[in-house]
């Protein structure tokens, strides 16, 4: 078997460039990955900017005792700032929404693809108190 890495030297790659090589492959992976874990009334998120283009949400109900809402709204207000309505949910209303997954159970994961532009965006859990409680987060896409 042969390999650029062992052998004869006159095969062998530089130390410092097999280095970067390594480096280069392991920056490769999935960067347009976010992923999403409900715990108790909030929304962990484990990167909070994204490049443009498509963005895989892996989103895991595994922490909670209750079924939770993905709501993606593209707005310039904060997450803490979105309108409420009289029931207890934030007004849709106006409000720009890119994309929703309206029921994640207790125990699921579940992963979807969003084409988000550049922007701000604040994802969310909209059932009845969630949002107040908690269940928001600001979400950056950049150019």
């Amino acid at each position: 078997m042969h390999s650029f890495l062992a052998g004869p030297a006159r095969h062998r790659l530089p130390a410092g460039f097999a280095v970067f090589l390594l480096a280069l492959l392991g920056a490769c992976g999935p960067a347009n990955v976010v992923n999403v874990q409900y715990k108790a009334y909030s929304i962990v998120l484990n990167r909070a900017t994204m490049k443009t283009g498509d963005i895989i949400f892996n989103l895991a109900n595994t922490d909670g005792q209750v079924l939770h809402q993905f709501v993606i709204v593209q707005t310039d207000l904060p997450a803490d700032k979105l309108p409420l309505g009289a029931d207890s949910k934030v007004n849709e209303t106006g409000l720009k929404i890119v994309n929703r997954v309206d029921k994640i159970d207790v125990g699921q994961t579940s992963t979807f693809t969003a084409n988000l532009a550049p922007g701000h965006y604040v994802l969310m859990c909209n059932i009845v108190g969630h949002y107040q409680l908690g269940m928001h987060a600001d979400f950056t896409v950049a150019p």
